[in-house]
């Protein structure tokens, strides 16, 4: 029940917007639009992030392989991401969900929770909430754009109507109709269950959400454990996901962070891959500086073509925080590792994050200086956009830009809310 008006049931909705990627590109580029295409990480990416409505009804999905696309669909167009483009529409999106509602959540880049219980007056039925908010939405990102507007009592009620919702439209769940949409769901449809759960419950002919209601807590609990016992009777009867309960309680601060990036075109140029770590220990570190902290614990992670990883990971007596510390120890273990096959993929990890004021630094007047430097650095380049100012090391290289995303898991410094 609601907190201030405890006679209110609660109304949440949950807004997806459609094809997000292709149809903004779509949006961007009239030419685009109406074809089927596919958006990829980068040029000479072979692996499709997303797929236009056009695309998806020929049967190309996520995850696609492009030659498998342009087998199915000779004339499917690939387009390379554009994540600043798309994060800024998102920003955009949160400003319009902050204007629907007074409690809105992001859940990922592409979807947001909306509290409408207190907004019964303004939006008295469903179909009055999603005129209001398409036409806002098309005002500000454009009239290509579109969302599944999905509506319940609770946040797993609103994640199932909006999967239910046609394209473009809206759906909602009431306490009539939620036993059949549990009836006729599927159980690795809901939120939070994975391939391994989704595997176990259709071992035992489970397929269903509605099906767990008709066992009892002590099979549940013996067949599925302490945790996801429980869980499953909640998702049973329509309640809440833990999952769910938790997108509004983020951290107090990151506990972590890390960068990383798999290559299209392997490689063994040493020269190349020590540039390459110390493009994603900038990312990293620029990160950690903005949200005023430093970390302990510093790692390095190569994965060669043949599938064997590379690295270590060791915890440091003080805290760290400046790109040519972080660089220069992982630098130091970059050079000790002799690989056999070309590197794919790299990582970098900074952990055991603190806020600064928490944690004793380094009281050399040279970490003071070198604490300064990066400061005005920084500042330069967040008015003016990242790698404005750069390492001499990057200075022939082509930069890799941070992506955002899609389950924008570090919301919270995406969108500055430190």
């Amino acid at each position: 029940m609601n907190s201030f008006y405890p006679d209110l049931t609660p109304w949440i909705g949950l807004i997806d917007m459609n094809s997000y990627f292709a149809i903004l590109e779509q949006q961007a580029n009239p030419y685009l639009r109406g074809k089927p295409i596919g958006v990829v990480k980068d040029v000479g990416r072979t692996c499709v992030i997303a797929a236009s409505p056009e695309a998806k009804k020929m049967g190309i999905r996520t995850g696609f392989n492009v030659y498998e696309a342009k087998k199915i669909c000779p004339n499917f167009i690939t387009v390379a991401a554009d994540f600043d483009k798309y994060f800024y529409n998102t920003k955009l999106l949160k400003d319009i969900f902050e204007s629907l509602s007074p409690k809105s959540d992001i859940f990922s880049l592409d979807e947001a929770f909306l509290d409408l219980t207190n907004c019964r007056k303004l939006y008295p039925t469903a179909e009055s909430f999603f005129q209001i908010a398409q036409k806002i939405v098309k005002q500000q990102l454009g009239e290509w754009v579109t969302f599944s507007l999905g509506l319940g009592q609770n946040r797993l009620q609103a994640k199932l109507a909006s999967d239910i919702s046609q394209k473009n439209n809206y759906f909602e769940i009431t306490p009539d109709n939620l036993t059949g949409c549990l009836m006729d769901a599927n159980v690795e449809d809901i939120c939070g269950i994975g391939f391994r759960l989704t595997t176990k419950l259709h071992q035992l002919n489970i397929l269903h959400p509605y099906q767990l209601n008709f066992f009892d807590d002590a099979f549940l609990k013996d067949h599925f454990g302490v945790f996801w016992g429980p869980e499953l009777r909640r998702i049973g009867r329509g309640e809440n996901s833990h999952l769910l309960d938790l997108v509004d309680k983020a951290p107090r601060h990151m506990k972590s962070v890390g960068r990383t990036k798999t290559l299209y075109k392997s490689s063994s140029d040493r020269e190349f891959l020590r540039q390459l770590i110390c493009n994603l220990t900038e990312d990293m570190c620029f990160k950690v500086r903005r949200m005023k902290l430093a970390g302990q614990f510093v790692g390095l992670s190569l994965c060669d073509t043949d599938g064997k990883y590379y690295g270590n990971q060791f915890r440091l007596k003080s805290y760290v925080r400046h790109t040519n510390d972080v660089f220069e120890l992982l630098n130091r273990v970059f050079s000790t590792i002799n690989f056999r096959h070309p590197i794919i993929k790299v990582g970098v990890h900074l952990g055991n994050l603190r806020p600064l004021e928490e944690v004793t630094m380094c009281w050399l007047p040279e970490w003071n200086q070198r604490e300064k430097v990066f400061a005005a650095v920084d500042a330069v380049n967040q008015k003016y956009g990242l790698y404005t100012v750069k390492a001499t090391r990057l200075k022939n290289f082509k930069i890799l830009m941070p992506e955002v995303t899609g389950f924008l898991g570090d919301k919270t410094y995406q969108f500055g809310d430190f």
